[in-house]
């Protein structure tokens, strides 16, 4: 017997992070690291196919894996 959470999950099609592409797992994906009082922090996330911002975790149908992460 499934859990509310489990029914939950399965009506809304999630899966792990790990088995999703994101902008950040792409070569189009670029940003700038600034290091500040000893931490460094990134900015400036941006796509470079468009020079536009970025989140992490955004998609768009260019995607394309960096080396190393084909899934």
């Amino acid at each position: 017997m499934k859990s509310r959470q489990q029914k939950a999950k399965e009506a809304q099609g999630f899966c792990k992070s790990r088995n999703r592409l994101y902008c950040e797992t792409c070569e189009h994906f670029t940003r700038d690291f600034v290091e500040k009082y000893g931490c460094t922090n990134e900015t400036n996330l941006r796509c470079a196919i468009g020079n536009f911002k970025v989140g992490k975790k955004d998609i768009c149908s260019e995607h394309k894996p960096l080396a190393g992460n084909q899934e």
